[in-house]
């Protein structure tokens, strides 16, 4: 495989300039723990 690198034309730019961009809402999930979690920090 040749991977070729070079620099964006203009077009190259206005193409991805009208890209549109991914997105999702906030999701909610189920979750829970048999047991209570643990916090603790460690200093040296």
């Amino acid at each position: 495989m040749q991977i070729t690198v070079r620099k964006a034309t203009e077009s190259d730019i206005d193409k991805l300039r009208n890209n549109p961009t991914w997105g999702c809402g906030v999701s909610e999930f189920d979750w829970h723990y048999d047991s209570e979690e643990i916090f603790s920090s460690f200093t040296s």
